[in-house]
């Protein structure tokens, strides 16, 4: 097995095929990269028991062959040789051996059989292209509330580690919720009428890969099995199986009618929450908000041992009625860092309800925060 390639071609494939191994497996076969050279072509694929990752570079090949190598290791290798354009590998009956054509370097590692490397590939029945930006757009918003420990969930039953995307006739929507918070985003778009009315919930880990190892601006295919969802663009292809359970009925809070409807310039908010939330509780992570006489007093929640921390800014709202309410200042300020809207709309009724944040005027976009006791 023989073929020289460009340096910065390989690298990226092999780091992107890093993200789907199996993680801390030692020396099994689903920690190895599988590396196949057949008509001046270099295949890649990455596995483990629930993902996987393909991808064909251009090379010069004279002999083929495949064999598969320790992924981290053979990453490591490569990356160390960053400054070489143009490396050249070679294999015996035990090590691939790794030079450069410009430099006398020579490194080996021993490689494995690719006799038992078995790489599921994926029967779609159903598919749909997607474009970048609205997916990067609709995934980065619903990721900030994904259930990252999915122990701490009461209903074993419901899968919150991902985000659920449903597909209709003119739209696609997005929803994930860790409890506290959930975050819907729903966009116009024309789904084929075989997607329409499907239902899947994506891993988040997936979610990020998608967005870390497509290129941007590129429009991508989506497949979907049974319990498969599988991502192809150019000459690369990545899948996983998709989450199991069922996804929280979330409807009555999206259409959920509110009492008062307070529009604030986005750029206010934040910077009144960065000047209170310093004196709040690191651990509570939570902020009081009063609403009264045309004014929205911010106020610090605990770690009152050091002081406190309260800014007021004035809004349209003109009730003699003072409402507050507690909520965890995390989900606003990372909420807000996303809206790409210069003015926000927050909603609410009374005391412990939930509220709602959505840019101004669209609103494809929607947070329910619980808010909690005083």
């Amino acid at each position: 097995m023989k073929w020289i390639c460009k340096h910065e071609a390989l690298f990226r494939e092999i780091q992107n095929s890093l993200e789907f191994v199996q993680p801390k497996a030692g020396f099994s076969i689903y920690s190895n990269i599988y590396l196949s050279v057949s008509a001046n072509q270099l295949e890649i694929k990455t596995t483990n028991s629930n993902q996987g990752y393909e991808s064909v570079i251009d090379i010069q090949g004279s002999e083929d062959g495949k064999i598969t190598v320790q992924g981290d290791k053979f990453v490591e290798l490569i990356k160390s040789l960053k400054d070489e354009e143009t490396l050249s590998f070679e294999t015996d009956d035990e090590f691939l051996y790794i030079t450069s054509v410009m430099s006398s370097v020579l490194l080996k590692l021993r490689y494995v059989s690719a006799e038992s490397f078995n790489y599921n590939s994926v029967e779609a029945q159903y598919s749909l292209s997607i474009p970048y930006d609205l997916f990067v757009d609709a995934v980065s918003k619903t990721l900030m509330s994904v259930l990252e420990d999915e122990t701490k969930k009461k209903n074993q039953n419901m899968s919150l580690g991902g985000i659920n995307v449903e597909f209709y006739n003119n739209s696609i929507v997005f929803v994930s919720t860790d409890t506290r918070c959930l975050t819907y985003y729903n966009k116009d778009f024309s789904c084929p009428d075989e997607v329409c009315d499907k239902k899947v919930i994506i891993p988040a880990k997936f979610a990020r890969d998608i967005i870390k190892i497509v290129p941007t601006g590129e429009v991508f295919e989506m497949h979907f099995s049974e319990n498969i969802v599988q991502i192809k663009f150019k000459n690369t292809s990545m899948w996983t199986v998709l989450s199991k359970g069922s996804f929280p009925v979330y409807n009555k809070l999206i259409e959920a009618e509110y009492k008062h409807e307070v529009i604030f310039n986005t750029a206010d908010l934040e910077r009144m929450l960065r000047h209170v939330i310093v004196m709040s509780d690191e651990k509570s992570k939570m902020i009081l908000f009063k609403f009264m006489q045309n004014k929205l007093y911010l106020s610090s929640v605990g770690g009152e041992d050091l002081g406190s921390g309260e800014e007021e800014l004035g809004c349209d709202f003109d009730e003699d009625e003072e409402v507050r309410f507690v909520v965890y200042y995390t989900y606003i300020q990372n909420h807000l860092k996303s809206i790409n809207s210069k003015e926000v709309t927050i909603s609410f009724n009374e005391p412990k309800a939930p509220i709602r944040i959505q840019p101004h005027p669209t609103k494809d976009y929607s947070v329910i925060l619980m808010t909690m006791s005083i």
